[in-house]
């Protein structure tokens, strides 16, 4: 098993990036994703902002209901593996 470590930052940001785009736009947008992962408005809040990261749970959750973000973990994935 080979390739470039996934740190936190590099995960929160890239998730950060990818929530912003996706429910950044929206009215309340906070509260839409806290509802989607099942979470506070305040977790996502952070999420959006890049502050930290989505426990794995909530992370695979999100994972399943937004498609944008599944394929950028597994970009993430395919490039640490490279």
């Amino acid at each position: 098993m080979s390739g470039a470590v996934i740190t936190t930052e590099v995960l929160g940001e890239t998730v950060a990036r990818v929530l912003r785009r996706k429910f950044g736009e929206t009215r309340c947008a906070d509260k839409r994703l806290a509802t989607v992962a099942n979470a506070t408005p305040r977790a996502a809040r952070n999420w959006m902002s890049g502050e930290c990261p989505p426990n794995s749970a909530t992370l695979l959750t999100l994972m399943r209901e937004c498609s944008e973000l599944r394929e950028e973990i597994n970009r993430l994935l395919d490039a640490g593996a490279a």
